[in-house]
């Protein structure tokens, strides 16, 4: 019986001696982590200035947050695709624009599969081994696309394009050092705005905010009207507080571009957002959605704003909240977890506690119970209290991607500890339900508390009447490990 194996005799030394194999196990068996690296059946994302891939594995702008290298409102790593190489070879014109097309339309398995067809017979065409590098990488196969990118600069050796597409691969996957050292090698070799872009974009995310400024303003000279230059130089003046060159350069960015540029209207949001300038924010907003459909962050943000609204200002306006949290969720195709988190929230305050429960256990789910704030989130919802994190991906200090962050962990575990230990005094009446156990269980697995774990996925189960497949899931899981239980 699954009651009484949840009394476990274990001393605390043989916990601390299987947590390491513990974690290690739960984690590469868990899809929802996979999900957090950006590489584990989760639908792709287009915003960014990113294309769609077609392998649903590979999330760039998720990718790249957990790298440390994108932050969201930011101009992704230009690759050559910008520059329009194509072949002059006639004998497979027709082959390679059926490739190019492939690709252009977002279409990145069918055209590795076009570009591999072409090398079979030509391989020491160098634009197809290009095409077929960008399609790897635009799918996250960074290995592979770093070969093929080699395999050109074996064969061209003074092959720009392809030192500025491996520069960029190494950075995609997290390889910043590797990628500065190739953008240097193009500056190096001819003036390169792309390159002087890449490389202030690698810097920024080092920490480096004054070359990344020497950079894109030496990409923006070398090419006049930079729009994804300026956005990503108002992004690092944002982060050095000077909030006026900031907003100027995103509205020069969408003055280039000939004010379309959804990007810029978003960091412009996020500006009168938290200036409480409320109907400019949503102006904002509205006209990035507009202008790129498929912009959930955009979508997230207007419902932050009628959320914080109705409960500064008592709006009423929850439902238009609800309304944009579940579209931003549908953009995602389920995998949002912050929406998910502040659709809880509004859940909440509309008195739909068991609704609201839901949702904050998917967000527990994609955090893989990493979540210290959706955690007091849920906490402050079963004891009635009207305080919630209520932010973005950019409000989150733990989240690497941003330009502010630290790159490292800020006190995770501490502050998941201190929220258990506040659930731990509750009264059993608070935690009569599946959902919230379930969360329980998952943060005390993140803090290396596995009886506790074991006990709150048992109490699932029970609350459920046996039915909570998922706690099931976990529970096996733990006492396969450790059979002693």
């Amino acid at each position: 019986m699954i009651e009484q194996k949840l009394k476990p005799l274990i001393s605390l030394n043989l916990l601390k001696q299987i947590l390491g194999l513990f974690v290690a196990f739960f984690l590469l068996n868990t899809t929802v982590l996979a999900q957090r690296f950006g590489v584990e059946n989760t639908p792709p994302s287009n915003t960014n200035n990113q294309k769609v891939a077609s392998n649903p594995r590979y999330i760039p702008i998720e990718s790249g947050q957990r790298f440390g290298i994108q932050q969201v409102g930011e101009a992704a790593a230009a690759s050559s695709r910008q520059l329009a190489v194509r072949s002059a070879v006639k004998t497979s014109e027709s082959m390679l624009e059926k490739a190019e097309k492939l690709f252009d339309d977002g279409k990145f398995d069918p055209a590795i599969e076009a570009y591999q067809n072409i090398l079979n017979t030509q391989p020491k065409l160098s634009n197809a081994r290009l095409g077929l590098g960008n399609a790897l990488l635009e799918t996250g196969q960074f290995e592979k696309a770093i070969n093929q990118f080699q395999e050109v600069l074996i064969l061209t050796p003074n092959n720009l394009e392809a030192r500025l597409d491996l520069g960029v691969t190494f950075y995609r996957s997290g390889r910043i050092d590797e990628a500065i050292r190739e953008y240097k090698e193009v500056i190096s070799k001819k003036g390169s705005p792309s390159a002087h872009f890449n490389l202030a974009m690698a810097y920024a995310h080092q920490g480096d905010f004054s070359e990344s400024i020497n950079n894109y303003q030496a990409a923006i000279k070398q090419r006049k009207n930079y729009p994804e230059a300026c956005n990503n130089l108002g992004l690092i003046y944002e982060v050095q507080g000077n909030l006026e060159e900031a907003v100027t350069h995103f509205n020069l960015a969408i003055k280039q571009n000939n004010n379309i540029y959804p990007l810029a209207h978003y960091n412009l949001g996020r500006f009168y957002h938290s200036q409480s300038n409320y109907e400019k924010a949503i102006a904002e907003f509205q006209l990035a959605i507009k202008q790129q459909a498929n912009f959930p962050e955009a979508n997230l943000e207007i419902g932050n704003v009628y959320l914080v609204r109705s409960i500064l200002n008592d709006t009423h306006e929850l439902e238009n909240a609800k309304t944009f949290y579940q579209k931003a969720i549908e953009l995602r195709q389920n995998y949002y977890p912050l929406a998910h988190d502040n659709l809880a929230i509004t859940l909440t305050n509309q008195g739909n506690k068991q609704e609201a429960l839901k949702h904050y256990r998917i967000a527990f789910d994609q955090y893989n119970g990493y979540c210290p704030e959706t955690l007091e989130n849920l906490i402050a919802s079963l004891l009635g209290k009207t305080s919630f994190h209520i932010g973005n991906e950019l409000s989150r200090p733990d989240n690497i991607g941003n330009l502010g962050s630290k790159k490292e962990k800020r006190n995770i575990n501490k502050r998941l500890v201190k929220s258990l230990s506040e659930y731990e005094e509750f009264d059993e009446k608070l935690k009569d339900s599946p959902d919230v156990r379930y969360c329980a269980g998952l943060a005390y697995i993140r803090v290396g508390d596995l009886e506790s774990a074991i006990d709150e996925f048992g109490q699932a189960i029970k609350l459920s009447d046996d039915k909570d497949s998922d706690a099931k899931a976990k529970l096996r899981l733990l006492l396969e490990l450790i059979p002693s239980l």
